[in-house]
C-alpha cells in the first residue's frame, strides 16, 4: 500500500514540517522541544487527506 507515499512531495511544503526520505515505510515523526522523539505513526494506511487531516489533529496548520 502506497497511499502515504503519495503526500510528501506534492503536500509536504504546504505544513510547517522536515521531511526526511529515510526508505521503508512512510511514517510520521513528532519530536518535543528537546528534540526527543515523542510519537511515530505510520502513515501508509492513509489516504492524502486522511493525511492532511492527521497532520491538523497534531497541530500542524497549514501555511496560507
Amino acid at each position: 500500500n502506497n497511499k502515504g507515499k503519495k503526500f510528501y512531495p506534492i503536500h509536504a511544503q504546504d505544513y510547517p514540517i522536515e521531511v526526511v526520505f529515510c526508505g521503508g515505510d512512510p511514517r510520521l515523526v513528532i519530536m518535543d522541544e528537546n528534540g526527543e522523539e515523542k510519537e511515530t505513526i505510520h502513515l501508509d494506511i492513509y489516504s492524502e487527506l486522511g493525511i492532511a487531516n492527521l497532520l491538523e489533529e497534531k497541530g500542524f496548520n497549514k501555511f496560507n
